[in-house]
C-alpha cells in the first residue's frame, strides 16, 4: 500500500514540475519580432500621373493584361519578351 502511495505522489510531483516548466518556458515567447521597428514619416500624397491605365472600376476582377518587357528574359531556356499581370497581383511570363 505504501509503495502505491509513493508512486502516486511521485507521479503528481513530476506532472507538477512539468507544468511549471512549461509555464516558465512560455513566458519568454513573444509573437512580435524585436528586429523590426516602426517609424512614422509625415509627407504629402502625390497621385500617380501618366502611364497606361489597363482597367478601372469595381467590376474588373481576375483580368490579365500583357506588357512588353524591356529586354528578353530567359527562364528555363525559354526566352520571353512579354509579361502578363493580373489585377490580383499574379505575374507570369507565359500565356497561362
Amino acid at each position: 500500500m505504501r509503495k502505491k502511495v509513493t508512486q502516486t505522489i511521485s507521479t503528481k510531483v513530476s506532472k507538477t514540475i512539468l507544468l511549471i516548466n512549461l509555464c516558465l518556458i512560455t513566458i519568454g515567447i513573444k509573437a512580435q519580432s524585436p528586429v523590426y521597428s516602426f517609424s512614422q514619416n509625415s509627407g504629402t500624397y502625390a497621385a500617380i500621373t501618366g502611364g497606361t491605365v489597363y482597367s478601372s472600376g469595381a467590376s474588373m476582377d481576375d483580368a490579365t493584361f500583357a506588357f512588353a518587357l524591356p529586354f528578353t528574359f530567359t527562364f528555363n531556356t525559354t526566352p520571353y519578351t512579354t509579361g502578363y499581370a493580373s489585377e490580383n497581383g499574379y505575374i507570369s511570363f507565359g500565356n497561362t
